[in-house]
């Protein structure tokens, strides 16, 4: 804080090239700025402060030796005494404190600091500083590459000190290349970003500038700096997933937040390798809003696979991006078929399993006759499942990151319940045929349900916590389209909870539909073909052993298994519903074998009870 006589006051400024040091004089009605400082600029005149009033004036003294670069502000009025020049490979930077004196009047410099560390709180008339030869270029770097920086903080150190700079064109650093361009509205701009590499094959991205970007800011026109970073550790987020060629591409407007552009900005990545099949590629962006960590997101960039050698991301909004490398099973093939073919069959299976609830709810049975309620259960499941299916895709359109969050997360309950559920009914159909039907447990079915139900939510509840665990997931097809679904983002989650749990449930009910069928085929009317078939086809759906199809999802059989796939395992509820009257029908053309207590007990394990037979 200056603090002066009142009256008129002067910026005094006798500024010349060396590095040597820079002093601040404070008098009773002069601020000198002086000393040998400078890398090209030479300033020595007066400047008078109009309007100051207080006897106390806060000012502050910038200086730039990378941009040869000095400031001096007083209440927010700045006066630039030198530069700002091109960028200065060596120049005077590193500056210290030198000395202070102490101020013999009423007059100078109170409560004197530097970046907001005090470092002297009683007046005084006079700093020196002193500046050090050194490395610019190499400083800057240097300082975006601190660890005990966030990212955004890091990064800003370059792209601040590129939009201060008095310069246009290509600007090559060290640790990042840039082209500073001033842009107008109603015009498009392609950029190139300058090769550094020496490799032929190598190719830097390009850069389409849309001419919406201007289109609603009240000024005609804004300096934009697009920013290559290459093999640059600033970018370290939680994501696993690798940064194809390490390519980073920044895209800054001056005093400007962009988003939701009419028109995308699209950046084109050239690979020098080209891109295995076995590997997707995503276009992501620098997500700095995240409370605990950065990392990368994929929120309003569109991924366009060119070729194997060339990627566009389109985007509608500006900050850092790069296309992350991730290995998958690859694009899907007939995507758009496919997914009509499990709309339609989740749709036909959801009418079926309220018909199915319905006749369940409405079938009287005794206490101890469990197997129509574990049926009803599994329905219910089931249906839950294909009714958020049918509403998961309008739903993931609209790109509400909430919504689909909520949305991925009951969808993931749905499914973990229906193959909870599928196990329960192997359990259910085992105790039927080893001849335990006699054996009570208390509470059976609630302690079904609490299973049923509640395992899948304590999971799901689990998951929820972790954050970016469920969010809008974009499915390829090989016709380089794209598909919405709200599901889960992290492929870990995905294998541990989904496919290894499943893979348990599988094995143990194709060994339990095994079993069963090899028991009850040598039982006295099951050794009829006709009825086989139902029972081991009934048991099938009710095991859900044709979810099995998806372990055959690779080489030549893939196309093969996912056509079955969508097709039986959307159908599923249908074919319950099949299953269900075709047993009826059965039942009543068998009601005097099914009288002894054998063929009951073998009746419920594939067939409705024998009360409801004639409802």
């Amino acid at each position: 804080m200056w603090q002066h006589r009142n009256g008129p006051l002067h910026l005094q400024s006798n500024l010349r090239r060396g590095c040597s040091e820079l002093n601040i004089t404070a008098g009773s009605s002069t601020l000198e700025i002086s000393g040998e400082i400078m890398g090209h600029c030479e300033n020595s005149r007066s400047i008078s402060l109009p309007g100051v009033q207080a006897a106390d004036m806060h000012f502050c003294v910038y200086w730039d030796g990378f941009l040869d670069l000095l400031q001096v502000e007083f209440s927010n009025i700045n006066f630039t005494l030198c530069g700002p020049r091109g960028f200065q490979k060596d120049c005077c930077t590193g500056l210290s404190l030198a000395s202070n004196i102490r101020s013999s009047s009423t007059f100078g410099i109170s409560n004197g600091s530097i970046r907001g560390d005090v470092i002297e709180l009683k007046r005084q008339a006079k700093y020196s500083f002193r500046g050090e030869q050194s490395d610019c270029v190499e400083d800057v770097c240097k300082e975006a590459s601190r660890q005990d920086m966030k990212t955004l903080n890091r990064v800003d150190v370059i792209e601040e000190t590129l939009m201060k700079a008095n310069i246009s064109g290509a600007v090559d650093l060290q640790c990042a290349t840039a082209v500073v361009r001033k842009i107008e509205e109603d015009k498009g701009y392609n950029i190139s970003i300058p090769a550094k590499r020496q490799a032929p094959s190598f190719k830097p991205p390009t850069i389409y500038i849309p001419p919406s970007l201007m289109a609603s800011k009240s000024r005609k026109s804004a300096k934009v700096v697009c920013t290559y970073y290459n093999d640059f550790p600033l970018f370290q987020g939680t994501n696993k997933s690798k940064i194809l060629n390490s390519e980073v591409v920044g895209i800054t407007v001056e005093n400007e937040v962009i988003s939701d552009l009419r028109d995308p900005v699209i950046i084109t990545f050239h690979h020098y390798e080209p891109v295995p099949t076995n590997m997707s590629r995503k276009c992501v962006f620098w997500d700095m809003m995240k409370v605990k960590e950065d990392t990368w997101n994929d929120f309003g960039c569109v991924t366009k696979e060119k070729s194997k050698e060339e990627t566009e991301c389109h985007c509608n909004h500006l900050t850092y991006f790069a296309v992350l490398l991730e290995i998958n099973e690859g694009p899907v093939q007939h995507l758009v078929a496919l997914t009509w073919v499990t709309f339609f069959g989740c749709a036909v299976t959801s009418i079926s399993c309220v018909i199915l609830i319905v006749l369940y709810a409405r079938q009287r049975t005794s206490s101890s006759d469990t197997s129509a309620l574990v049926h009803c259960n599994f329905t219910v499941a089931l249906l839950l499942l294909n009714v958020l299916f049918l509403l998961n895709w309008p739903l993931a359109t609209l790109e509400n990151k909430s919504l689909c969050t909520f949305v991925a997360f009951i969808q993931h309950y749905s499914l973990l319940c229906s193959f909870t559920w599928m196990s329960i009914e192997a359990y259910n159909a085992f105790r039927l045929v080893y001849n335990v039907l006699n054996f009570y447990v208390k509470n059976y079915i609630p302690i079904l349900c609490l299973v049923g139900y509640g395992l899948p939510l304590v999971v799901v509840l689990v998951l929820v916590s972790i954050p970016d665990v469920y969010g809008l997931h974009r499915i390829r097809s090989a016709e380089n389209t794209e598909t919405l679904m709200c599901w889960i983002m992290k492929p870990l989650v995905h294998y541990i909870t989904n496919v290894s749990f499943f893979l348990v449930i599988f094995i143990l009910n194709l060994a339990m539909l095994v079993y069963i069928t090899n028991t009850i085929r040598k039982r006295g009317p099951w050794k009829e073909n006709r009825i086989m078939l139902i029972s081991v086809w009934g048991l099938t759906c009710l095991f859900g052993t044709t979810w099995g199809l998806a372990f055959l999802n690779f080489g030549a059989l893939r196309v093969l298994a996912q056509i079955a796939f969508c097709i039986i395992n959307s159908l599923q509820g249908f074919f319950l519903c099949v299953r269900y009257f075709l047993l009826r029908h059965t039942m009543r053309t068998r009601s005097l074998q099914d009288s002894t207590s054998g063929s009951v007990k073998q009746s419920m394990v594939s067939a409705p009870e024998p009360e409801s037979a004639g409802e």
